[in-house]
């Protein structure tokens, strides 16, 4: 059977070009004064990746690796991917319209508010009208 010809494209935005990084996991906090003395490996092997030019990362599914290191890497990637998500336009103006108030609502709120400001100065003058006597 013959090989396909056909580039690996990026599942976000089509490109057929990528950077192969290899990624470990790193301990922080050590006291070196050597330049970057201050981390080191945790990890033996590392993992390899795919990062497109648009940064969507995909994994080397080609090597089958097991264990709790390829593991820990599909729930890094998969949290990177989620980010990425996130991040998107779209993403962040859905979130931006479940937290904020519509003009509509910011509108009501203010006839309420006017509405209280007036019952609370009716009180207040009952209330001092009320002393001079």
């Amino acid at each position: 059977m013959k090989r396909t010809q056909t580039p690996l494209a990026c599942d976000r935005c089509g490109s057929v070009y990528f950077h192969e990084a290899e990624f470990g996991q790193y301990r922080g906090g050590l006291y070196s004064s050597a330049p970057g003395g201050e981390i080191s490996h945790l990890t033996d092997l590392p993992q390899r990746a795919r990062i497109c030019i648009c940064g969507e990362p995909m994994p080397d599914t080609s090597i089958r690796r097991t264990g709790e290191d390829a593991r820990s890497f599909a729930q890094s990637v998969a949290a990177a991917k989620a980010h990425r998500a996130r991040q998107q336009p779209d993403a962040l103006l859905q979130e931006l319209l479940a937290e904020l108030a519509a003009k509509k609502d910011l509108a009501e709120a203010q006839q309420r508010l006017a509405a209280i400001e007036l019952a609370l100065q009716a009180i207040t003058a009952e209330a001092i009208e009320s002393s001079k006597q």
